[in-house]
């Protein structure tokens, strides 16, 4: 890309702008500034210089890790437009609504950190490694505090909890 391979840019839009796109809706909850923070995260990688670009081991976490960057920036900057466009809009783990209207309800009543990282696991299908990079914390605390969101949902729902013990075996 950094020798204007115009090819190469259009690959790595194909191979990941949908799910940084989805990413950055679930953070944001509006679809405009969803386009906005992957366009801007893509520019971004492509003024890298060809150096810093050669660092890079996993292109698809590198750019969740801008997308969702640029996309809390975005929520930062105008908190009270990005609250009401949730509310009319609510976060969903898929492109159209849920069929399960308590799925729906137990999603809104999320905190943020707990939708990003469900975000970052169903929409972006970044790995628990992934998401450790993406959060800047080990490993075994985005898979604590995914599997804590997951319980909160099933709670929420009004679910079984599954036995930690076996869920670890």
């Amino acid at each position: 890309m950094h020798r204007g391979d115009e090819e190469a840019a259009r690959a790595l839009w194909e191979a990941h702008a949908g799910r940084l796109t989805a990413l950055a809706r679930a953070i944001t909850g509006s679809h405009a500034d969803a386009l906005d923070a992957v366009q801007e995260a893509f520019v971004s990688v492509l003024s890298l210089s060809a150096a810093r670009a050669a660092t890079i081991d996993d292109d698809g976490c590198y750019l969740a890790v801008a997308v969702r960057t640029r996309a809390l920036n975005l929520l930062r900057s105008d908190a009270s437009r990005a609250t009401r466009e949730r509310e009319s809009a609510p976060l969903r783990l898929v492109g159209k609504p849920s069929d399960d209207p308590a799925l729906e309800e137990a999603l809104k009543s999320l905190p943020l950190e707990s939708r990003d990282i469900v975000a970052l696991k169903h929409l972006a299908g970044l790995t628990f490694d992934q998401i450790a990079v993406a959060l800047g914390v080990p490993r075994a605390t985005a898979a604590s505090r995914y599997y804590n969101t997951i319980e909160q949902l099933r709670s929420a729902m009004g679910a079984p909890q599954p036995n930690r013990e076996v869920a670890r075996a």
